[in-house]
Parts: structure tokens; C-alpha cells; sequence
């Protein structure tokens, strides 16, 4: 019987592979982070709540986060099957762990619930940084909201999406 290669190996000299919920998650959190960031950026009355709240599971330690991902879609113990059995192919016993794309699915939520606040912050530090001015400029000249997004916004926080990445 041949020997099973460790986790993350690829073959021999090759680069070992990332795992697929933490490349899923990696791709997903950067949207949902700058949703975020442009929401936190807009809203002017309670931003320090909406930043205490969106910064809330970053502030959790990453054992506790992960046994409470655990215990919420346990079988036995979790809510989530409760909460999710109106949904085709979701029973009252569905084990989420049981086969390999359910906990795919369950490790990419954990993922991103995780680490979108810090990508969210780090990208409303770039959004700070964008000049009003230019984003006027480009409405009186007759830009889109997705013009003034693509040509404007993104390309001024360019420095701040690579630290983001990096960090991420």
C-alpha cells in the first residue's frame, strides 16, 4: 500500500499546495472586506460601533473561534442545522464535517468571518486616503459610480490592497 503524503504536499519538488478553504476564504475576503470598508467609510453617525462590531471577531482568539465554528455545526450540539433544515438537502442531522465540500464550505465561512475585519480595516485606512475632490471631479464630469470606483477609488488605494494582501 503506498504511503499517504503529508498534508499540503504536492509531488516531489513541487510547491505544496495551499489548503482549498483557506484559498476560497483568501479570494472571498477581499470583496466582502471592502464592502465593508465602504460602508464604514459612508456611515457617519455610529462609526465607532460599526467598527467595534466589524472589528469583533478579529478581537477573538483564533482556538476559541474555531471550537464555536465546531460546536455550531455539530450534529448533536449545533444550532445551525436547526436554523438551516428548510434548505433542500439540509436535515436536522446534517453532518457538515461528514463529506469533503460541506466543510469546505463551513472552514471558507469560519475564514472569512475571521479575517475580513482586519482586511476591512486595513482598506478603510486606503479609503481614507482617497481624495473627495477627485471623486467630485469625476461625477461633475459624468462618471458612473462604477467609473468613479474603477478609475478613481481603486487605483489611489492600490498601496493600501498590497498591504492588505500581504498581510491577508
Amino acid at each position: 500500500m503506498p504511503a499517504i503524503p503529508p498534508a499540503g504536499a504536492a509531488g516531489a519538488g513541487a510547491p505544496p499546495r495551499a489548503p482549498p478553504g483557506k484559498t476560497l476564504g483568501a479570494a472571498a475576503c477581499g470583496p466582502v472586506g471592502f464592502a465593508i470598508a465602504m460602508l464604514m467609510n459612508k456611515i457617519v453617525m455610529p462609526r465607532r460601533t460599526l467598527r467595534t462590531v466589524v472589528l469583533l471577531p478579529y478581537a477573538i482568539i483564533t482556538v476559541v473561534s474555531g471550537f464555536t465554528w465546531l460546536f455550531m455545526y455539530q450534529t448533536d450540539t449545533g444550532f445551525v442545522n436547526r436554523w438551516t433544515s428548510w434548505l433542500p438537502g439540509v436535515s436536522d442531522n446534517y453532518d457538515w464535517f461528514g463529506s469533503f465540500w460541506p466543510s469546505i464550505f463551513v472552514i471558507c465561512l469560519s475564514e472569512i468571518w475571521k479575517t475580513t475585519p482586519c482586511m476591512s480595516l486595513l482598506l478603510l485606512a486606503g479609503l481614507a486616503q482617497v481624495d473627495t475632490s477627485m471623486e467630485e471631479a469625476a461625477k461633475v464630469d459624468g462618471a458612473s459610480w462604477m467609473q468613479v470606483l474603477t478609475k478613481v477609488i481603486l487605483p489611489n488605494m492600490k498601496p493600501a490592497i498590497m498591504v492588505a494582501v500581504l498581510f491577508r
